[in-house]
């Protein structure tokens, strides 16, 4: 895995030099880079880490960290406010008012003398009340759809609990407000969206109860996938970590895509050249910064600041320890929050 994670670096590198271009920025200043529970200035350089694996943040300094182990809310004063058992996983992310956190949990099934795996996404309010939860057991059902066994890979915590799992979710998003309405009737705001990267995206609606639709997208090869979500104009963004290549003549590549739901078509999609030089194959990310530009993340803990019109990278670099080196820690994504409330009572 360190090998792994120190050619990806050395390829995010060569594929996308470090420093600034003329393009502006939409308030730059304002935000921080969180990586999991870590906190970092919008260049990179090391702020604060908070424990856990995934860390969400409030403007009165209360957070919520969760790992393999349990959710945890803590307060300003360190406190623990409350706590749910289980296994979290990948992310967590906010509803679209920013009431709710969502979820990707597991539960440990019994399949005769084997245990299995099986994601559930969840929605969970401020005072850590389970309000609605799906599993990808009813979501694989719905669609009549198979998953081959795999053995768990992603979290080693679970070697001694499951012997298996089937679903490997890794994004988990409401469906935000829309600029107009879609053409596709399950694309609406307070839906939500969901990716497997076994079984491409699924749309759920709003009470998480029904699954809506399957996507499977068209270049995406094995349909492994990172960091799937809605836009405003109700496409569909998301790093495509295996895409498509002539075998023959390529490696292995991954690609920034855009994918409307209306027509089946990927509308944009971004590699650099060559190709093969930007690969983040088990994690990576992407989301909008601003209206003009998307901030990549790169399994090497490299993010870019991409205009998406010129699909210039206006400035790259990668996250750093509180050393100053480079921070490989491993990461999922990396984000841009204002966290400037938060940060004020953590001085």
């Amino acid at each position: 895995m360190k090998n792994q994670l120190g050619r990806a670096f050395v390829l995010a590198l060569i594929a996308f030099p470090f420093g600034s271009t003329s393009l502006a920025a939409p308030n730059d200043a304002r935000f921080s880079l969180v990586a999991g529970c870590r906190i970092h200035k919008i260049d990179g350089t090391h702020v604060q880490e908070f424990p856990g694996e995934m860390c969400l943040f409030l403007d009165d300094g209360r957070y919520i960290s969760a790992d393999a182990n349990r959710m945890v809310m803590y307060g300003p004063d360190r406190a623990e406010r409350w706590k749910i058992n289980g296994h979290f996983h990948h992310q967590m992310n906010w509803s679209a008012d920013g009431k709710s956190i969502l979820s990707l949990g597991s539960k440990i099934e019994s399949r005769g003398k084997l245990r299995e795996r099986v994601d559930v996404l969840r929605r969970i309010d401020l005072d850590g009340k389970i309000l609605a939860e799906i599993t990808a057991e009813q979501i694989f059902s719905t669609f009549k759809y198979s998953s081959p066994r795999a053995d768990i890979s992603f979290d080693v915590n679970l070697k001694g609990q499951a012997d298996f799992e089937v679903s490997h979710f890794n994004s988990f998003y409401e469906v935000p407000k829309q600029n107009r309405p879609s053409a596709n009737s399950n694309i609406r705001a307070g839906n939500f969206i969901a990716n497997s990267s076994v079984f491409g995206a699924v749309v759920i609606d709003s009470e998480l109860k029904k699954p809506l639709q399957r996507l499977e997208f068209p270049m995406s090869l094995n349909q492994i996938n990172h960091d799937v979500r809605v836009l405003a104009d109700g496409k569909i963004l998301f790093l495509n970590n295996n895409r498509k290549r002539d075998f023959k003549n390529s490696g292995p590549q991954s690609s920034i895509e855009i994918y409307n739901p209306v027509t089946g078509k990927i509308d944009f999609e971004f590699q650099p050249t060559p190709a093969e030089m930007f690969y983040t194959p088990i994690c990576g990310g992407v989301e909008p910064f601003g209206d003009a530009e998307l901030l990549i993340s790169h399994v090497s803990n490299a993010f870019f600041f991409l205009d998406k019109k010129s699909k210039r990278i206006r400035r790259s670099d990668v996250l750093r320890g509180d050393g100053g080196g480079p921070n490989l820690s491993p990461v999922q994504q990396i984000n841009a929050v204002d966290l400037t409330e938060f940060l004020k009572k953590w001085q």
